[in-house]
């Protein structure tokens, strides 16, 4: 499981008016989403096949996001590449594709639902 499903699934778990840490068998009626092995109780892991899902929803970007992500990288783009050698220098572009996604996120958060 990766870092990101871990913060999607404690995200959902917290709109629920859940606390992530907590004991899942504490909770009375669960539905739970996977199998939870030994040592495995916080009540987050009971969310990670919807997290799963949110994310695979936000693969694909809308046109909004697409525009914010163009307009976010831009600079880091230009400023990325050295005159003389043309290299690229790797700290800039990463941090472009940090504040980019950002971008993108919050311009998909700010869309009105169809």
């Amino acid at each position: 499981m990766t870092e990101m499903v871990e913060q999607v699934a404690r995200a959902i778990c917290k709109a629920d008016g859940l606390d992530p840490d907590a004991d899942w068998r504490d909770v009375g009626r669960v539905k739970l989403d996977i199998a939870i092995k030994d040592g495995e109780e916080q009540r987050w892991r009971t969310y990670v096949r919807k997290a799963h899902a949110a994310l695979a929803a936000m693969r694909k970007p809308t046109e909004g996001m697409t525009v914010a992500g163009g307009e976010a990288i831009g600079p880091y783009l230009m400023a990325s590449k050295d005159g003389r050698t043309g290299e690229v220098t790797p700290g800039l572009v990463q941090g472009g594709i940090h504040t980019t996604w950002q971008a993108m996120i919050d311009a998909a958060m700010a869309e009105k639902p169809a």
